[in-house]
């Protein structure tokens, strides 16, 4: 209970810093029965990137994950692949 009750506490008394944005993009995920976290909600996480954000819904609650977890682990290989086929290539220097 103690573990439980600080990360209760944290989660109440948490400010964040103002930070630049991340120069990647987002892809967030949710549940569209999801009682404790809104497609509105979701969709701040905009504020956290440079890139493009994308949310995707999905069936079930806050827990969609467990509710419909092969359409998640898909769509996760899916914006994986995606994002790396996107990433500009640097070539390597050699340094001797």
């Amino acid at each position: 209970m103690p573990g439980l009750r600080a990360d209760f506490r944290a989660c109440e008394i948490y400010s964040p810093q103002h930070r630049a944005r991340l120069p990647v993009p987002i892809v967030v995920y949710g549940g569209l029965a999801d009682r404790d976290t809104s497609r509105e909600t979701l969709h701040d996480w905009q504020e956290e990137t440079a890139g493009s954000c994308l949310v995707r819904m999905f069936p079930g609650g806050h827990f969609f994950i467990s509710d419909c977890a092969n359409q998640v682990v898909s769509a996760l290989e899916r914006d994986i692949f995606n994002a790396l086929a996107t990433e500009p290539i640097v070539p390597c220097t050699a340094t001797r």
